[in-house]
């Protein structure tokens, strides 16, 4: 396992899709290839439900998992005992591959997803907007983006 280069994770082009028959999941399309696939296959598979979940989680660094991958902070006592240490997030999706990210790109990374996100619901008019846990997971992104510019 390796580190990506924190310019290739700054490239990842995060977009809201053009078509997107899902009520489940945010509208939101990764451009990543080859090595950064288990980014992809991870945040375009985080349900608009898991999101304050997710975000909480990954602002306090206790790592996130669903049906397509998961995602590690170095450091986590709870983290399997095969798996090698390593510095940073580590990205694992349930196909096998893995990519590992500086912490200050994975901040950068996710401030653009929760941003993205808002933007759809509210250009839209997402009923997410109304659910409960909406407030908090804004919460949570504004404490992501404090921590991303805290990062550069």
């Amino acid at each position: 396992m390796h580190s990506i280069d924190d310019s290739r994770i700054d490239a990842i082009k995060i977009e809201p899709a053009r078509r997107h028959a899902s009520r489940t999941f945010p509208p939101v399309t990764f451009e990543a290839e080859g090595e950064l696939i288990p980014i992809k296959h991870l945040l375009e598979t985080v349900a608009w439900g898991h999101l304050d979940l997710f975000a909480k989680q990954v602002v306090d660094r206790v790592g996130f998992h669903n049906e397509a991958g998961e995602l590690l902070f170095a450091g986590d006592p709870d983290i399997e005992p095969d798996v090698e240490p390593f510095e940073g997030v580590l990205f694992r999706d349930f196909f096998g591959n893995e990519v590992l990210v500086s912490e200050a790109a994975f901040r950068r990374l996710m401030n653009r997803f929760f941003t993205v996100s808002i933007g759809i619901a509210n250009e839209r008019g997402l009923e997410v907007r109304e659910d409960p846990r909406w407030p908090a997971f804004l919460q949570h992104a504004a404490r992501m983006e404090q921590l991303a510019e805290n990062s550069n």
